[in-house]
């Protein structure tokens, strides 16, 4: 019994690596308590405090004591910097000085632009136009206790940054909670009903490559993203009821354009041509 023990077991590890911690190094640990059989996540970064053992450590971070499957957190773009630290980091060249000078002072002058907290947008107001005036009603979609509580949370944003507002309509469609590995949760609502009755527009794309000679000539080329860019632009009166959605406890109106409404890419064509 105790020989087909010891060879089951080198056979179980002949593909195991030996792997230590050191006190000081960064870990993420896998995450057990999950919502669902199918959600993996690891939890984390934490520091190595004290090794109890080859397999028990002591770490201090966003869980106390770890005793699960580890893995080593590497750094994977330390390079990256706000805003705000823009010129702390050390030149050669005085031009190069001087370029990194301007552009954190023009960072700094701009710097409810450069936010991660979304803006609006006082230039234009997104309208929608239906095919028949029945209106859209749809209950709330059942979801768990843990994803309400999230949810909420969620809501709570959107009415800080004022993207929603409780009120009443006759249209109403169901929010969810998409919860992706790797990613925060977030809050989509479901208008393929509503879409099926708004009327479908066009507009051309514009010409990459004409695009790309436009700006071939230019001496700075930056990439830069919205910050939750459909939440900037507001929406009409009338675009508002119809947008209107609902949850399993309030009823809730989009006071901004909303990703999934049928027309988003349009809209933004527009905007940017």
């Amino acid at each position: 019994m105790k020989e087909t023990k010891i060879k089951r077991k080198a056979w179980y590890d002949k593909n195991a690596i030996k792997r230590e911690f050191s006190e000081g190094d960064f870990v993420l640990v896998l995450r057990m308590n999950r919502p669902n059989k199918l959600s993996v996540q690891w939890k984390g970064p934490g520091r190595i405090e004290k090794k109890i053992s080859e397999t028990n450590y002591v770490g201090k971070g966003r869980f106390e004591r770890i005793r699960r499957k580890l893995s080593p957190c590497i750094d994977s773009n330390p390079k990256i910097f706000y805003f705000n630290e823009v010129g702390t980091q050390s030149v050669r060249k005085p031009t190069e000085y001087s370029t990194n000078r301007e552009t954190k002072r023009n960072l700094c002058r701009y710097s409810k632009i450069f936010s991660n907290e979304p803006g609006k947008t006082h230039l234009v107001e997104h309208d929608i136009e239906l095919i028949n005036d029945v209106p859209i009603r749809t209950k709330p979609y059942r979801i768990s206790a843990r994803q309400t509580d999230l949810l909420q949370e969620e809501i709570k944003k959107m009415l800080k940054y004022q993207v929603i507002e409780i009120g009443e309509s006759d249209y109403a469609s169901p929010m969810i909670l998409v919860e992706t590995p790797g990613r925060d949760p977030r809050p989509c609502i479901d208008y393929r009903k509503l879409n099926e009755v708004i009327r479908t527009q066009f507009y051309p794309l514009p010409n990459i490559e004409h695009r790309i000679e436009t700006v071939a000539a230019a001496k700075y080329i930056t990439l830069l993203d919205l910050t939750k860019g459909y939440w900037q632009i507001p929406l009409t009166p009338k675009a508002q009821r119809l947008a209107a959605f609902t949850t399993s406890f309030w009823g809730l109106s989009s006071i901004t354009y909303a990703i999934r409404i049928k027309k988003c890419a349009l809209l933004f064509q527009q905007i940017d041509g």
